[in-house]
């Protein structure tokens, strides 16, 4: 899925725009009404599914490795036919594996119950999470260059207009890994296709009978009419090459008033296009690289410590002494009502009780978990 699928159209257009993309306040304000568009997440049907039913997100990371396996496979197959092959084509080559182990990490955490609880806070169309839609703006506003600065900071702007939920906090890692995995699938299948357009291109400039630089005899099969870039390009240098005057190409390609751009101008668009692929799988494998060693605050962190210096973020589970009552295991939560962040806890046969969480309270407790990896401690 592209950002494109996620945002209207004039959000999108925006988003393409030099001025968005290059400055630090485009980004930031972008994040903001991102976070405007997607403050109420849609309750999606998707998050009521339990194995072996799977989510869009999972049946993508499925469809991912399957379709980068493949094409993977025709690259080193094009590879070991002495075919030469773009800068792109090897950073999938050299790091396929690389690609293919954060999918299956993916696949499994996906299925667990933290992750199909993003399935239920989708974006508008009611099945992608909202997370995930912000993962694929994030990166595509910043090329697909990750630091956790930038991260910070567009995830900041965001929360200006609408707060993240626990679960798309901790979950945010793999999401991103998800959003870079299925970039590089994407680039993977684009390459093969654009190496079998020129291939196609080969195949009928190979075929045409040329005399004295004119066209003398064509193949019965005729042009490929859909004149992709790849293609076009290619034919036109193969042409070039064999010396067809310059009116012919443009007659033999049938591009008279079409064609704006000479072919020197459409072979050089075509390089440029080839270099900025190159680029862009470049800063997605180095950004998926970069997932595995960057450190991680997957929580809101709430400025507290407790009684072990261990900073206290929500979501984290706590044990506190009260001189009355004793012990008591409880939650971290942030309560907008109760103008920060409380801890909350249940006796057993009573009902659910609450302290706001300050510095004399928190210094007094011990995080014995979290809510996501340790539900069993409030029961």
């Amino acid at each position: 899925m592209h950002i494109s699928s996620f945002v209207p159209s004039y959000l999108y257009e925006e988003m393409s725009t030099n001025t968005v993309i290059s400055s630090y306040e485009g980004k930031h304000l972008l994040a903001q009404r991102l976070g405007s568009l997607w403050s109420n997440p849609h309750q999606s049907r998707q998050s009521f599914l339990t194995p072996p039913f799977l989510t869009p997100l999972e049946k993508q990371v499925r469809s991912d490795k399957k379709n980068l396996l493949a094409n993977y496979d025709k690259l080193v197959n094009l590879a070991e036919a002495g075919i030469e092959l773009p800068p792109a084509a090897e950073w999938i080559i050299d790091n396929y594996f690389v690609v293919e182990e954060t999918l299956n990490g993916l696949r499994s955490t996906l299925s667990t119950r933290a992750g199909r609880t993003l399935a239920s806070i989708a974006t508008e169309h009611g099945q992608w999470p909202r997370i995930y839609a912000l993962a694929q703006a994030f990166l595509y506003l910043h090329d697909y260059t990750l630091t956790i600065e930038a991260l910070t900071d567009f995830i900041h702007a965001f929360q200006i207009s609408a707060l993240l939920t626990l679960a798309e906090f901790w979950l945010l890692p793999d999401i991103i890994r998800a959003a870079l995995a299925h970039k590089s699938a994407n680039l993977a299948a684009n390459i093969i296709h654009d190496r079998y357009q020129r291939m196609q291109a080969d195949v009928y400039a190979d075929a045409l009978i040329l005399h004295e630089g004119h066209v003398v005899s064509r193949p019965s099969y005729g042009l490929n009419t859909s004149f992709h870039l790849p293609y076009l390009a290619q034919l036109l240098q193969r042409l070039r090459d064999k010396g067809v005057d310059h009116e012919e190409v443009i007659g033999l390609i049938g591009l008279y008033d079409q064609l704006a751009p000479m072919p020197d101008d459409i072979i050089h668009r075509e390089l440029i296009r080839q270099g900025l692929q190159s680029q862009e799988i470049r800063n997605t494998i180095t950004s998926l690289r970069y997932t595995s060693s960057c450190d991680w605050i997957a929580q809101q962190y709430t400025g507290l410590t407790d009684s072990n210096d261990n900073p206290i973020y929500e979501g984290d589970i706590l044990k506190i002494h009260y001189d009355v009552g004793g012990d008591v295991i409880g939650q971290v939560l942030y309560e907008a009502d109760h103008g920060g962040y409380i801890f909350q806890w249940k006796r057993k046969g009573r009902n659910q009780d609450y302290d706001n969480l300050n510095c004399d309270l928190a210094f007094e407790s011990v995080i014995v978990g979290n809510i996501l990896e340790n539900p069993e401690l409030l029961k």
